[in-house]
């Protein structure tokens, strides 16, 4: 298990070993993500300091040709709820399944089944950011509303919560009770 990963990688030679990373990374150096979050929650931070992002990811070659990165990502970061606004750990995580070419053309010269097969991510040059797609991936995994499952301090459902209908039609003065008296 690695401390920290590696900034940068040649995909086709750790496809070629079957190489296995595990590790993690720490949230704070994420900035397309912060600044996503900073959008979403106002200005506040998407994480603290103490969260990190453990990383399993495995490299190998599909159909001899592509290298493929296989595996999945667990992080806790802090987003805002959108019922009551206040912030909270959410559990985030993602699968990865990507297919890593040179370029866009490869992508259109590929074949039906490998379409349909997983996702491609195309590279600058030989070698891959691993901070790059490790964002990416993270971001893609965002909830577009993220809320608690019960929100713990909503005062406003609680001093409005709604009264037995009911019991108000019985108790309520009927505003056709006067013509009741009247003679056509």
């Amino acid at each position: 298990m690695l401390l920290t990963l590696p900034d940068a990688v040649v995909p086709f030679r750790l496809a070629r070993q079957g190489v296995h990373l595990q590790g993690w990374c720490d949230v704070t150096k994420m900035h397309r993500l912060a600044l996503s979050a900073q959008t979403v929650c106002h200005h506040q931070h998407l994480a603290n300091e103490d969260h990190q992002i453990n990383i399993d990811w495995s490299f190998s070659l599909y159909q001899q040709r592509y290298p493929r990165l296989t595996g999945q990502l667990t992080a806790q970061i802090t987003v805002l709820c959108c019922r009551c606004l206040s912030p909270f750990l959410f559990d985030l995580q993602a699968e990865t399944d990507l297919l890593l070419v040179n370029s866009a053309d490869e992508i259109e010269l590929a074949d039906d089944v490998l379409l349909s097969h997983s996702e491609f991510y195309a590279m600058d040059g030989q070698t891959l950011s691993l901070a790059t797609v490790l964002e990416d991936e993270l971001l893609l995994a965002l909830p577009l509303m993220p809320c608690h499952t019960v929100c713990p301090d909503n005062q406003y459902i609680d001093q409005h919560k709604p009264t037995d209908v009911t019991e108000n039609l019985k108790t309520s003065d009927n505003p056709f009770q006067v013509l009741a008296h009247q003679k056509v």
